[in-house]
């Protein structure tokens, strides 16, 4: 069940940052530097996600273990910290919940799993 769900929020990751990556098209109207910023975020929503896709591959790979941890840790920062600019617009936006569950879900799961040798 556990790895199911690990599953899900990985593969969660992944697709946030390609609805992401797809807004931006429809956001910005040229490429500006705004743009390309804005789409960079998916970029890392979409890399962290196969990272933590990765680590569930039978027996994990060491490495793609701790850069699952380390992608996790750093992109929970992020988010904790925009979300904390503007709590109150954070909490109402149903797109900034989903992203703040799927990394902090990301995160204790990709410490949860035993590492096989």
């Amino acid at each position: 069940m556990l790895s199911q769900l690990n599953r899900i929020v990985a593969w969660g990751l992944v697709a946030v940052g390609v609805v992401h990556g797809l807004v931006s098209f429809v956001a910005y109207d040229r490429l500006s530097d705004a743009a390309l910023w804005f789409f960079s975020a998916a970029l890392a929503l979409i890399f962290a996600g196969l990272l933590n896709v990765v680590q569930l591959s039978h027996p994990p790979a060491r490495t793609a273990t701790w850069a699952a941890r380390v992608a996790n840790i750093l992109l929970l920062c992020f988010v904790l910290v925009y979300a904390g600019r503007h709590p109150l617009r954070a909490l109402s936006d149903p797109a900034s919940v989903t992203l703040v569950v799927l990394t902090c879900s990301a995160t204790v799961f990709s410490f949860l799993r035993r590492q096989e040798t």
